[in-house]
């Protein structure tokens, strides 16, 4: 008496969960088409994309790869490369180390003859321990493949944060999409940075209100507090110290030399690296010549890259 209507429930459920499946996997298409013809412009976080695209081309000439926050990305932009021996990949600080590591991975596949990396980063940027702030559509929207989604729940244990990871491996376009969608009919409420911005600052309204009531409820405890430009605090939060480690780890095994150096720092920043973690001190930049804390005018861009070249010995 009680098993037919079960049957009938579940029967209807299976209906609703075949036609929920079809229409978000249309959905995706469709979201996948847009994103394609309209040459992805507005999509959020452009020059990871971009990172990402070129960091896995097969190319058995490639000897060094840069990678790096915004600052770098403005001083080694990425296509400004003066020889087929040489990829710039530096994106913004907001895929934090993490994103970092997976680009060196990708690059470690797709280039056979790499011999050195170099992560150019403002010691502030370490401290991004993958917040909600800016990496759900930075982070997760570009690095999101199964076996990433694990690595972060394993180093993060934030079920929030996998929420939006999990959603971005199953549906990239659509909620990218969403995050578009939002930001063009709200208005974005972040602070305007050059390519992600070089340290985090307040947080914005959460485009995916049941992925921030998540992360509310399941957060894996308070996030470390930001510091100054010129300093990652005591220590590395969890997320940096994992995947620098893992940087250095997957070097070793591949013969690949890993230079870590800081980006040009304002005479107002104090420089402070507790764990050694830097191979040489920072440049230090008049104030004046900063269109923020740590983004320089653009007109002094091609000096200062002149200058880090000369000051690290970079082979370009």
């Amino acid at each position: 008496m009680h098993r037919r209507p079960l049957a009938y429930f579940l029967l209807r459920s299976s209906f609703f969960l075949v036609g929920l499946v079809l229409t978000l996997a249309a959905s995706e298409g469709v979201s996948r088409r847009i994103l394609r013809d309209f040459r992805a412009r507005g999509v959020i976080g452009t020059e990871v994309a971009s990172a990402v695209r070129r960091s896995q081309m097969f190319n058995d000439r490639v000897t060094s790869v840069y990678l790096g926050d915004s600052v770098a990305h403005q001083l080694l932009a990425p296509g400004t490369e003066p020889g087929p021996t040489v990829r710039f990949l530096a994106a913004n600080q907001a895929i934090s180390v993490a994103g970092q590591c997976y680009l060196l991975e990708n690059a470690l596949r797709a280039y056979p003859k790499l011999q050195d990396v170099y992560l150019l980063y403002i010691p502030g940027c370490f401290n991004n321990n993958l917040p909600r702030e800016l990496s759900h559509d930075y982070f997760c929207g570009y690095f999101h493949s199964p076996e990433q989604v694990r690595e972060v729940f394993a180093v993060k244990h934030d079920f929030g944060l996998s929420a939006a990871h999990v959603g971005r491996m199953l549906l990239p376009n659509l909620m990218m999409q969403n995050s578009m969608w939002w930001r063009t009919s709200e208005g974005d409420k972040r602070p305007s940075q050059p390519a992600g911005g070089a340290y985090l600052t307040q947080a914005p309204p959460d485009p995916e209100p049941l992925l921030a009531w998540l992360t509310r409820c399941f957060s894996s405890g308070p996030e470390p507090p930001l510091t100054p430009a010129g300093s990652y605090g005591t220590t590395l939060p969890p997320v940096s110290s994992y995947y620098l480690e893992k940087m250095r780890r997957d070097c070793r095994s591949h013969g690949v030399r890993l230079h870590i150096l800081p980006c040009p720092l304002s005479t107002r920043e104090v420089f402070l690296d507790p764990q050694h973690v830097y191979d040489a001190a920072p440049l230090r930049v008049e104030p004046r010549l900063l269109v923020d804390a740590v983004h320089f005018h653009k007109e002094f861009v091609p000096e200062w890259r002149a200058r880090i070249i000369e000051a690290y010995k970079l082979p370009l």
